[in-house]
Order: structure tokens, then C-alpha cells, then sequence
């Protein structure tokens, strides 16, 4: 799976020049757009994918789980792009579209999508936003009046936004046998893996055994009864595979994300809503080891390091040209 990482990132950040990511951006949200267009074909039953027709959730070629990541992260880009817009016409469109691919979040059903949503939206309103009545409106209360009218009329929604709340109840009556409960026992279960005597908090279980030594957590503990193959989030996963050493470098990895040096302000903005979708999805999925988000990755982390070696080397140029002639 390396490759959908790595490949593409050494190729963006070799042949893409500056002056192109802004093409990059538009073609990005034009295939969200095309996306949301086949998904809500798929909602009014005019339209089915191979994928569709075998997931039940109205989706076209992805996981609900990491559509719904994308989703937040394009609606909040277009959000963002249309306030300095100044064609009247744009402004709209682009004000449409985000409302458009907001319902399009709630039908996708991915619970990962709302919390990357609504935190990302709270963070970045603090960062981006002077206080007032006008900012407050545009960026929290519309979004969210939009996203509970799609509940409110979305029964398979809102079924599941009621199905959140009763599965977090069972949990707390150690009952981790639903969706949410299983993402809750693998923090118990985590910790009598990691207590058995071959096994270490320091250390973790060792590459290649994780699943294996789930399992037998699973029969120890009799948390749950259905098996799953993974941990159910990145960061768990990284301590447990790698141990200490393995969860600081996923870190650090974030960390030099949000060092990046960047003075344009769109491309600022994209680093802090990129790096806020990215740590926040990992928090409740194994973002990292799938396909398609992986090269999701590949591209944002591209554009960000093209923009940053760029501005670099012209703050360079310009140190350079003040050094006076002897």
C-alpha cells in the first residue's frame, strides 16, 4: 500500500510548479462535484454503481466512512473560496454548492464526516473569523441549520443519528457489541494486549501480529463477539504496531505538517482545514491504510510542500539581493 502514499508524493513534488495548484484545486472540487452529483442520483434510485448497489449507502465508488471525510473537507474549501469572491454569479454558485455538499454529507451517512465537519467548521471560525453577527451566521448556525433540516428529513439519518446516541448508552452499560461500542473496546482490549507478558506499553505487539494477538484479546476479555481485523483508529493502531516510538513519529509526522512555513493565505487556510481533516479522522478509522484517502494525502501534503520549498527559496533570493556589494 506504500506506493499510493509515497509514488504519488514524489511525483507531485517533482514535476508540479506553483503557478498549477491552483488548477489542481479547481479539478479537485470539480471531481467532488461530479461525485456528488452520482450520489444523489443514487439517493433518488435513478442511478447505481457496482459499489452502490452492494453498500447501501448513496455513494458511488468509496466507503461512506472516507467519502464523508472528503465531503467536509470540499464543503469547507468552497465555503472559504467564495468570501473573497467577486464575481456576484461565482459567489452564489459556489454558496449553492456548499449547501448542496453539505445535505450530500448527511445522506452519505458517515458519522466520521460530521465530527470532521463541525470540529473543523468551530476551529477555523476561531482562527479565520473576526466576531460578528454576519461571520457567525455564514460559518456556524447556516451549516448547522442545514445539516439538522437534512436530518429532519432524511429518516435513514436521523434512524442513525438516534442510533449513535443508544449505542454510546450500551457502552455505558458494557455493552460493546454495536458500531460505536467496538471503537470503545478496542481501548480496554488494547491494554490486555499489551500487558501480556510477550507484549509490551513500551514496545507494543510487533509488526505482522496485531490481528493475532486482537483475537486473543477478543476471547480473554469476552468484550465482543464479532471480530474485526483492525483497531478501528490510526493513532491506536501506531502505538500498538510500533509501540511509543511508533505513535511519536505518526505525530511528529502531523507536527511537521502544521510547521510547514506557508505566508499565502488561501494555501495557509488549506494547510489548517487539511491537517484538522486529517488528525480528526484518524481518530476513529484506519485513514491511512486505504487506497484512495491515501493518495488523497499524497496530493494536499504535495501542494503544501510545493507552496512551502517555493516560498522558501524566493525568501531566500530576497536575503540574498539585501546583502550589500563589498
Amino acid at each position: 500500500m506504500w506506493r499510493y502514499l509515497f509514488i504519488p508524493l514524489l511525483i507531485y513534488t517533482t514535476t508540479v510548479q506553483k503557478d498549477e495548484i491552483k488548477y489542481i484545486l479547481h479539478a479537485f472540487v470539480f471531481s467532488m462535484f461530479i461525485n456528488e452529483i452520482i450520489s444523489y442520483l443514487i439517493y433518488v434510485d435513478l442511478y447505481q454503481t457496482e459499489f452502490s448497489k452492494t453498500r447501501g449507502y448513496p455513494v458511488g465508488f468509496l466507503n461512506h466512512i472516507q467519502y464523508s471525510v472528503l465531503v467536509a473537507f470540499s464543503s469547507i474549501l468552497i465555503l472559504y473560496q467564495s468570501l473573497d469572491m467577486k464575481n456576484l454569479f461565482t459567489k452564489i454558485l459556489y454558496r449553492v454548492f456548499f449547501v448542496t455538499m453539505t445535505t450530500n454529507l448527511v445522506i452519505s451517512g458517515g458519522r466520521t464526516g460530521y465530527i470532521v465537519y463541525f470540529v473543523s467548521l468551530l476551529v477555523l471560525f476561531f482562527i479565520y473569523f473576526k466576531p460578528s453577527i454576519k461571520s457567525f451566521i455564514l460559518v456556524l448556525l447556516f451549516p448547522t441549520v442545514t445539516f439538522f433540516i437534512g436530518c429532519k428529513y432524511n429518516s435513514q439519518v436521523e434512524a442513525r443519528m438516534l442510533a449513535t446516541l443508544n449505542e454510546i448508552n450500551q457502552a455505558k452499560n458494557n455493552n460493546y457489541n454495536t458500531s460505536i461500542g467496538m471503537r470503545l473496546a478496542y481501548y480496554p482490549l488494547t491494554y490486555d494486549m499489551l500487558k501480556q507478558p510477550e507484549n509490551s506499553f513500551l514496545y507494543g505487539v510487533g509488526m505482522g501480529d496485531l490481528e493475532q494477538e486482537m483475537i486473543k484479546a477478543e476471547q480473554r476479555t469476552k468484550l465482543i463477539k464479532h471480530h474485526l481485523p483492525h483497531l478501528h483508529s490510526s493513532y491506536l493502531t501506531a502505538y500498538v504496531n510500533g509501540g511509543i516510538m511508533g505513535l511519536i513519529l505518526l505525530l511528529l509526522f502531523l507536527y511537521y505538517l502544521l510547521k510547514l512555513n506557508i505566508k499565502d493565505k488561501d494555501l495557509l487556510f488549506i494547510k489548517y482545514l487539511f491537517i484538522l481533516n486529517m488528525s480528526i479522522s484518524m481518530l476513529p478509522d484506519i485513514i491511512l491504510t486505504q487506497k484512495t484517502m491515501m493518495i488523497y494525502f499524497s496530493l494536499f501534503i504535495s501542494i503544501l510542500l510545493i507552496q512551502h520549498n517555493t516560498e522558501q527559496e524566493t525568501k531566500e533570493k530576497e536575503d540574498i539581493l539585501k546583502v550589500p556589494f563589498i
